[in-house]
């Protein structure tokens, strides 16, 4: 089986190599990408506070956000501010898995995640119930400029403090490159984030969209809702034998919104949980 991963090759290794160990073949085709905003002074100033342990708790809710504030950490220390990428103190809260991995690998230890569901819901599920130690309630959120609000909106509803800051944005790829996000992190040094070193399948967009037409690609892997749309906006009509898996629930909410049948939705936002949907639909 042919399968899609709608990332570029620095982001798609561990979709790659479990495409691979299932026995299908990867077909990468980037469709979006991530950068800098023109101003780095909101999250540079949100990340100097938070390096210097100003808020009670970080929330990350994707590997490209610790990128993002690794990258900008290394650029302010080379320019002489006072910053080390280091852990500091207070809480450090991932949405899942891929995420937590990413954190301690850059030696910055997670204290806890939500559990089964890891998602924004999942995290303002499990604070409801057990709040931030030591009654903290400085939040810091960084986050897509393209995220759902319902993180923070829930968070203020649970009486918190929220310094919810675009730390990156999501733009057409590829983007360019004196803005684009490249830190590498240590994650995917170690095989299991993001780097592709073989000789996978790529395609440019539109050969993407027309393998996916003719019925040569015969599954699709969701894994944002921004992807979603530019799917859909490059595809249009998806032959009703392909089938598509979405990451978790908001990815497959906007995947039905837009008119997409979705064969299914993995349990966890990872290449395996996803993958396990396609076997599952196979057996």
């Amino acid at each position: 089986m042919r399968i899609a991963v709608l990332r570029s090759a620095d982001r798609a290794g561990a979709f790659v190599t479990e495409i691979r160990n299932s026995g299908h073949i990867p077909v990468l085709c980037a469709l979006i990408d991530f950068a800098f905003p023109e101003n780095t002074t909101a999250i540079d100033r949100s990340l100097k506070r938070w390096l210097a342990r100003e808020y009670d708790a970080a929330i990350f809710t994707s590997i490209t956000t610790v990128r993002a504030l690794k990258q900008r950490a290394i650029a302010l220390s080379a320019s002489g501010a006072s910053v080390e990428w280091e852990r500091p103190a207070g809480e450090l809260i991932s949405v899942g898995d891929p995420t937590k991995r990413a954190l301690e690998a850059e030696g910055f230890e997670v204290d806890r995640m939500p559990s089964p569901e890891q998602s924004a819901a999942g995290i303002l599920e499990m604070l409801s119930k057990e709040p931030i130690r030591n009654g903290g309630q400085r939040i810091y959120l960084p986050h897509a400029n393209l995220a759902d609000p319902k993180l923070e909106i829930g968070l203020k509803a649970l009486g918190y403090e929220v310094d919810a800051v675009d730390a990156y944005h999501t733009v057409d790829a590829p983007a360019d490159p004196t803005h684009r996000i490249t830190a590498p992190l240590k994650v995917a040094m170690s095989g299991a984030g993001g780097v592709v070193l073989d000789d996978s399948i790529t395609l440019e967009p539109q050969d993407f969209a027309e393998e996916v037409r003719s019925g040569r690609i015969e599954a699709v892997l969701l894994t944002s809702p921004s992807i979603a749309r530019k799917f859909v906006e490059l595809v249009g009509t998806v032959p009703p034998e392909t089938r598509l898996v979405a990451i978790g629930k908001s990815t497959g909410a906007e995947a039905t919104a837009l008119g997409l049948t979705v064969a299914g939705i993995a349990e966890r936002p990872d290449a395996a949980s996803m993958l396990a949907q396609l076997e599952t639909k196979n057996s």
